[in-house]
């Protein structure tokens, strides 16, 4: 597998295939300051939920929603709900041919015509302040804002709420915080939707999603960006991420051993001793690994406390430091 931190041209396998635009007129939404940006394929159902509530933001400004659809088939559904919404913010492209996830993903960003841009899964919902909030705690730099999010099911019922804001002894968690390579390397990570990234700096790095690191393409994306932009984390959550009808657990094995093969490249820019670091990328794994069992698969929470306890709590001592810097 390739260095995960070369600069590889993510767009060049699928320049060849055209995305058509099936709906929407560009002049009418002529300098958007955001892109909001849907790699679409099947379940249009959930697409309009999705679409509705990025369609009620609060952003005072200008932005265009830019749905690119993998799913080549013109019966598919999308058109008709795209329609139905009535929307000029609203882009319909979609694919001659199928991009597959990762090229769909890319394909997104090379679309997209403002400099901010946010994506938003099909299945997934944008709280009503999500693009007023992050463009209010985005700096002059380039970082990306990597957001937190509460869970939904299929029914769009909140299953989890994120315990924001926390406290410990006398501190409380601040509403954003500089996020590091440490911190996801000890914490991990989740969907791209909610991170506000600037095209210019995707477009440097080469493009976003890396075919050879999917399905956790979106992980690995988060160790380049934040290792060559910086990151800020919105301790406060804005958006809603379904938890039902999502396939992460059916590519299990898959996306076990790609998440370890992205914490083993970044395991030199981790100042810690190597034995140290890969005892963390085991245990660290092995709770990633519990959570998908629980999240996904419904299996009992008691699984999370299955591992030894001096594993949860070395564990647990090392994410106190990466915590340290959301509490004030």
């Amino acid at each position: 597998m390739a260095d995960l931190f070369d600069r590889t041209d993510c767009f060049a396998e699928f320049a060849h295939i055209r995305s058509i635009l099936r709906y929407g007129d560009p002049a009418k939404c002529p300098s958007p300051q955001i892109s909001v940006l849907i790699p679409q394929y099947k379940r249009p159902e959930f697409l309009k939920k999705a679409l509705e509530s990025i369609l009620v933001q609060d952003y005072p400004g200008e932005f265009e929603i830019v749905i690119v659809d993998d799913d080549v088939r013109a019966d598919n559904g999308v058109l008709e709900v795209v329609q139905s919404l009535d929307s000029d913010r609203i882009l319909y492209y979609q694919n001659e041919q199928n991009l597959r996830g990762y090229g769909n993903h890319n394909r997104c960003i090379e679309l997209a015509r403002a400099e901010n841009i946010v994506f938003c899964h099909n299945d997934d919902l944008l709280m009503p302040d999500a693009l007023s909030w992050l463009m209010s705690i985005k700096r002059s730099g380039r970082e990306m804002i990597f957001s937190a999010h509460d869970n939904v099911d299929g029914d769009g019922n909140v299953a989890y709420r994120d315990s924001y804001p926390r406290k410990f002894l006398f501190f409380k968690e601040k509403p954003f915080s500089k996020a590091s390579l440490y911190y996801f390397f000890i914490q991990g990570s989740g969907c791209p939707t909610g991170w506000l990234m600037s095209r210019s700096a995707l477009m440097e790095l080469g493009g976003g999603f890396r075919r050879e690191y999917s399905p956790c393409a979106d992980y690995a994306l988060l160790f380049r960006y934040t290792k060559d932009f910086g990151c800020i984390l919105s301790n406060r959550p804005v958006y809603y991420y379904r938890v039902a009808e999502n396939r992460s657990f059916e590519l299990y094995d898959v996306l076990s051993k790609r998440d370890r093969a992205i914490l083993q490249d970044v395991k030199p820019y981790i100042h810690l001793p190597e034995r140290l670091l890969d005892y963390l990328i085991d245990i660290r794994c092995r709770n990633t690994d519990a959570w998908n069992a629980v999240i996904f698969a419904h299996a009992d929470r008691s699984r999370l406390k299955a591992a030894p306890l001096r594993e949860r709590l070395c564990l647990k001592f090392f994410r106190i430091f990466a915590w340290a810097g959301r509490f004030v």
